[in-house]
């Protein structure tokens, strides 16, 4: 399972350096029904119902979803064209799930002394 998670975290990284839409969207939703058969296998709640739906929603709009974070997914991550980031994130707030403005490079956590 582990391997088939590195094999499309490599697509996912050559998708991102060709600069290739459709191939990183792929790698997304492959990344998403790996992470679910290794829940599978741990018999771990991997890809929540709640993913599945963020997923779907995202499918919808031309884009892809995959949970993210150390705790098999604190949160989604959608990636979906930008002319159609409004619309999906209005449809993910309608089905009841909250949208995390996040963007590259931001400040991340610091303490102020």
């Amino acid at each position: 399972r582990a391997a088939a998670i590195a094999e499309v975290v490599a697509r996912f990284v050559d998708a991102c350096t060709r600069n290739d839409a459709a191939a990183l969207l792929r790698a997304v939703d492959d990344a998403r029904h790996a992470m679910h058969a290794l829940g599978v296998a741990a018999n771990k709640d991997v890809v929540t119902g709640e993913h599945e739906a963020i997923a779907t929603i995202t499918q919808t709009f031309g884009g892809a979803a995959k949970p993210s974070g150390a705790g098999g997914g604190d949160v989604a991550v959608c990636f979906v064209p930008s002319e159609r980031r409004a619309h999906v994130e209005r449809a993910l707030v309608e089905a009841g799930f909250p949208v995390v403005g996040l963007q590259i490079g931001a400040p991340g956590v610091r303490i102020d002394a």
